[in-house]
């Protein structure tokens, strides 16, 4: 698909992967104790859980490739190449999840899923919000937040992924988790915010797009 077809769409897959991210954070967190308090929510809370994992990351490939669209031809196509490669993988990865919860494959799967899954978020975050503060597409806090929250999920992916290390990875783990809340926390004022600001650039290029043919 070329990126321009997804020009447009920004605005609104940034609310989306906010919420989804909120949803999916809700439930792993939440998730045990409400099924033990109504048990009668635990098969709609894993239907959820399944859908919103993959709209979560499909909806953050939206936001970055709308913005890499804003932001051509101002930006290092290398760098690119990257990003999106890091974006098609975590892409992947909600499915190789669900499968592996389906399958209980356990930890042998989840470690290294987890690794790819954060790893991806991370490296597009990053470099997207790199490239669109250096592009003068993303001003003031905005970016910074952004890489702020890649650089919180590379953490987490890191400690996720060392879980399988004898001796260190329960360690690893619990750092890799921890940091988990703080990159969610980010990412979703990141994605909010990001809404705003591709939904206020959309309506402003109207407006010039208007004025210019009224005159």
């Amino acid at each position: 698909m070329k990126l321009k077809r997804l020009a447009g769409y920004g605005p609104l897959a940034a609310f989306v992967t906010a919420g989804s991210l909120l949803l999916y954070a809700a439930i792993d967190q939440f998730g045990s104790a409400i099924a033990q308090a109504a048990p009668g929510l635990l098969a709609p809370m894993e239907y959820v859980y399944f859908v919103a994992v993959p709209l979560w990351v499909v909806a953050l490939a939206v936001v970055v490739f709308d913005l890499e669209w804003i932001e051509h031809p101002k930006t290092s196509t290398s760098r690119l190449r990257v990003a999106r490669a890091a974006t098609l993988v975590a892409l992947v990865m909600p499915v190789v999840l669900d499968i592996g919860l389906i399958a209980k494959a356990g930890v042998i799967l989840q470690s290294p899923s987890y690794l790819l899954l954060y790893g991806g978020i991370a490296t597009s975050l990053l470099i997207h919000n790199f490239d669109g503060r250096r592009a003068g597409v993303l001003h003031g806090v905005l970016p910074w937040l952004g890489m702020a929250a890649g650089l919180a999920y590379a953490i987490a992916g890191i400690g996720f992924g060392m879980f399988l290390i004898p001796g260190i990875g329960p360690s690893a783990y619990m750092v890799g988790f921890n940091t988990l809340l703080l990159g969610q926390v980010l990412y979703v004022a990141w994605a909010v915010w990001m809404g705003v600001t591709l939904s206020r650039s959309r309506a402003l290029g109207t407006a010039a797009s208007v004025a210019a043919m009224a005159q």
